[in-house]
């Protein structure tokens, strides 16, 4: 069969003849998993670790009828199966689920990459892992969002205990956008403004605040912010003109000689 073999002891043969009502018998072996189970039988087995299922049965075709029962003989099922990693062979049992959710153990065995099994009747088989299964790792995430300045991670963490790091996310940076004035400006001097980081992490910028600077704001002569005294020349002041009137015209004086030596020179 394409899943497997049948071998039918003399006992069994004779009890299949007797109870044929036609001349044609088909022999059916087949790999149905868990897809047959009613729902008594699911509620059987529910608890069991399935590794697969199988379904025989001897057909009548002009009777449409099925012939189960050995009368005492034996038949003896062999399908291909191969052993999960980390999984024991004698550990592997096949068992009976009756309609009404009755199981039954049946004698198994492993051989030559074969799980054969003994059966009185034909129905539908089970095989189940009886064995305690290896620990299969099942991990959490727990994600850690980066910063300013730091990665972002993930951690994987199983129940065991095992756990790891992984899919790594680089540092967002720093981002000022919003300044706000320190109110430090002078009269002669510009202010300075600072920014807290946009992503919350509490850093702050400072710099110039160009264009802030106040100027002096005099009244009665003296400016109100910084008390610097106003110059306001006096009038009739004449001294202080003609002291600057004097260094003009000696600035003038001077510049004229160098133009005209520097003209010597170069004829």
């Amino acid at each position: 069969f394409p899943h497997g073999s049948v071998k039918l002891d003399d006992k069994t043969i004779r009890a299949i003849v007797e109870q044929a009502e036609c001349n044609e018998v088909i022999l059916v072996l087949e790999n149905v998993g868990e897809t047959r189970l009613n729902e008594k039988q699911e509620n059987a087995v529910k608890d069991w670790n399935i590794y697969g299922g199988y379904e025989a049965y001897l057909l009548c075709v002009k009777a449409n009828k099925r012939i189960s029962d050995f009368e005492g003989g034996v038949a003896t099922l062999s399908v291909p199966f191969e052993i999960p990693n980390g999984l024991k062979a004698e550990k592997f049992a096949v068992w009976y689920v009756a309609d009404d959710g009755k199981t039954e153990k049946l004698d198994t065995r492993y051989a030559n990459g074969q799980l054969v099994w003994d059966v009185g009747h034909f129905s539908d088989f089970i095989i189940i892992y009886e064995g305690e299964l290896p620990h299969v790792h099942s991990y959490k995430k727990v994600i850690t969002a980066p910063t300013c300045t730091e990665k972002g991670y993930t951690t994987y963490t199983c129940s065991c205990g095992d756990s790891y790091v992984d899919d790594y996310i680089n540092a967002i940076g720093h981002s000022f956008t919003k300044y706000a004035s320190n109110n430090d400006a002078t009269c002669t001097k510009n202010g300075t403004e600072t920014a807290k980081c946009d992503h919350g992490c509490g850093e702050t910028r400072t710099r110039t605040d160009f264009g802030s600077k106040l100027g002096h704001k005099y009244e009665d002569g003296k400016c109100i912010r910084c008390g610097t005294k106003q110059w306001i020349p006096q009038t009739g002041d004449t001294e202080s003109v003609f002291l600057w009137a004097g260094i003009l015209v000696l600035s003038l004086t001077a510049l004229f000689f160098t133009w005209i030596l520097n003209r010597g020179k170069k004829n």
